[in-house]
Parts: structure tokens; sequence; C-alpha cells
């Protein structure tokens, strides 16, 4: 599903950009709190997979999924 895909790019490259600032708060010596926005993200996105599953599971419109079983 490319809404999976877009979330797990995104995800990566958030994660990604959050390592590089921490590194440069250490250079600087400055004390900013990232660990706990990253844990934020990856509960975010280990909330939304089984959400799109669900909402896969359901049907995305009138003839898939769930709904799709109910109209044959």
């Amino acid at each position: 599903m490319k809404y999976l895909e877009k979330l797990s790019n995104t995800h990566l490259l958030l994660v990604n950009q959050l390592k590089d600032i921490e590194l440069q708060n250490k250079s600087i010596n400055v004390d900013i709190q990232l660990t706990e926005l990253t844990k934020l993200f990856t509960k975010y996105k280990k909330t939304f997979i089984p959400l799109t599953r669900l909402i896969v599971d359901k049907g995305l419109n009138k003839n898939y999924g769930q709904y799709g079983k109910l109209r044959y």
C-alpha cells in the first residue's frame, strides 16, 4: 500500500534527521532531548500499520474487502 510505504520512508528519514540533530547538539553542548520525540514517532508508526491493515480488510471502497464480499 502506498500509505504504508510513504509512512515507512518518512519515518526512516525523520529518525535519521533526529539522530543527526542529536549529534550536532552533542558537538555544541546543547541538551535537547530528542529521544522521546523519536519514541513517539515510532509509536505512531506501530499504531498506523495495524490501522491500515484493518481499513484494507474493511474495504477501501464498496467493491473491495468486507464491503465487496457483502455485494457479491
